[in-house]
């Protein structure tokens, strides 16, 4: 496994000066774990090495990217990927305007950013713009479904066309490409310019006061220990759920072990590293929904959202109209020692009262050797080339080069600061990020959720009514999934 190799020394005098939270210290906390600290000694001195591609004078041309706009929503794009127009102060916004300016230096282009509001909007614009025979686009980042959609629209190249892109390099997403492929054909492509993938992985958070009003084990070492598995977040949670108001009913006022809504079935059942469609040898896609793995991961996650002796789903409640601001205001109260959701959600308990950490998902049981973490289909961003742009090897050399530099500057400005520093209240939350970020699963089942593959909804729906025929009802569905991948696979020759 590749250590990713982080290069901080640009920020180093701003990392000084944004100390880190003091929470509770995590009495058990220990060392990284061990196969998230070994390293490719090789490839590492590599890459230590490396300083980007040789320069190329290209004469003061446009490079022109469609992305997605900033939005003010915690849950959306709060942070820029491309368009910096000047320093500012704010640390990822510098680290973006610099890096635009070492590659605009560096080639002689014109660095340029057109966005839209959101992803459908990208995959509108850019499958108009190439149908029309428009070259102004030299790249774009969409959604990881949207960008599917692009290459079954027959709208991008294939990465492995796209010269210099360099999957294997540490910058690269590489497992992302592999699980999303169809016959060895990959048509986007995750790096360290994506801030919208990072932002976007499933994580767990913890309330530290509740865990030790308890005398719970630290989170964090069974993290460490290999232990931190469903099971152990459900033992953990029922010693914690009590009637909080002593009416006798458990509702939205009592304390739980943990609270989320159904959705949580996506990051707690990918944390097993299961998909939900396989590959053959082929590596054509298949369903696998019933296989004795998944069948385990699947069963252990809907009976676990169904436990009213460990869990508060607030998708059992009625008449509250907004259940995600239910689930934010319950962990902000302290009404829950774990809470299921996203690394963007961490900026919203900034002023939480009681000190909080962030652990990964769990694992399906102690055997699983990595822990695993899902990344969301939609708010994540990827890389895609148009079919016509203008130079397909400027397209190639810059976005690998901007990948590079992104490693160097992008990322450890939104992991190492705005996370590590800003946010994150102790060490171990910051040094957790390194766990939560080194593994993403991604499934076909979720990126084609457009194309008729139901079994998000199918899984919400269990999750919500403890429905354990979930696996009878996908495969009932088997043969209609089965000809959308094989419609898939047409598209994609």
């Amino acid at each position: 496994m590749k250590t990713r190799n982080r290069i901080i020394s640009v920020f180093s005098a701003l990392m000084l000066t944004l100390p880190l939270f003091a929470g509770c210290a995590s009495q058990d906390g220990g060392g990284a774990v061990a196969d998230t600290a070994s390293t490719d000694t090789t490839d590492t001195v590599t890459e230590a090495e490396y300083t980007g591609l040789e320069a190329r004078d290209f004469e003061g041309a446009d490079f022109t990217i469609l992305n997605r706009a900033q939005s003010p929503n915690y849950n959306a794009h709060p942070y820029p990927e491309i368009e910096a127009e000047t320093q500012n102060g704010e640390t990822l916004n510098d680290a973006v305007w610099l890096r635009n300016l070492t590659l605009s230096e560096k080639y002689n282009i014109n660095l340029n950013s057109v966005t839209k509001p959101q992803h459908g909007d990208i995959r509108s614009e850019l499958g108009k713009a190439v149908s029309a025979g428009d070259a102004m686009y030299d790249a774009a980042f969409p959604g990881l479904s949207a960008s599917f959609q692009l290459a079954t629209d027959g709208m991008i190249f294939k990465i492995t066309d796209v010269p210099f892109i360099d999957p294997e390099k540490s910058w690269w997403r590489g497992n992302i490409l592999e699980s999303t492929s169809f016959g060895g054909k990959s048509y986007f492509i995750v790096g360290d310019m994506n801030v919208g993938a990072m932002n976007s992985a499933g994580i767990v958070y913890f309330n530290k006061q509740i865990c030790s009003d308890y005398a719970l084990e630290s989170p964090y070492y069974l993290v460490d220990a290999g232990s931190w598995t469903l099971e152990a977040m459900t033992r953990l949670s029922a010693e914690v759920t009590h009637d909080l108001d002593g009416d006798g009913v458990y509702t939205e006022k009592d304390c739980y072990g943990t609270e989320c809504s159904s959705f949580a079935w996506q990051p707690l059942f990918y944390g097993s590293g299961q998909l939900l469609i396989g590959k053959d040898a082929d590596d054509m896609p298949y369903l696998d929904a019933d296989s004795e793995k998944n069948y385990n991961a699947i069963s252990a996650v809907v009976a676990f959202l169904n436990n009213k002796e460990s869990t508060f789903n607030v998708n059992h409640t009625k008449g509250i109209a907004d259940l995600g601001a239910l689930t934010v205001q319950m962990f902000r109260d302290s009404q829950a020692l774990f809470f299921v959701e996203l690394i963007y959600g961490v900026p919203q308990f900034r002023d939480m009262n009681d000190d909080f950490g962030i652990i990964p998902v769990p694992k399906a049981n102690e055997e699983q050797e990595m822990y695993s973490s899902y990344l969301h289909n939609n708010n994540a961003t990827a890389v895609v080339v148009p079919l016509n742009t203008a130079d397909l090897e400027m397209s190639g050399m810059l976005l690998e080069d901007m990948a590079f530099y992104s490693s160097e500057t992008i990322s450890p400005a939104f992991y190492d600061i705005m996370l590590k520093s800003k946010y994150t209240r102790d060490e171990d939350s910051a040094r957790m990020l390194d766990i939560i970020l080194n593994n993403f699963t991604v499934d076909l089942a979720l990126v084609m959720s457009s194309y008729g593959i139901d079994i998000d909804s199918l899984m919400r729906n269990a999750a919500t009514k403890n429905e354990t025929a979930i696996l009878s009802t996908i495969a009932a569905n088997a043969d209609k999934y089965k000809e959308i991948l094989n419609k898939a696979a047409e598209l994609l020759k």
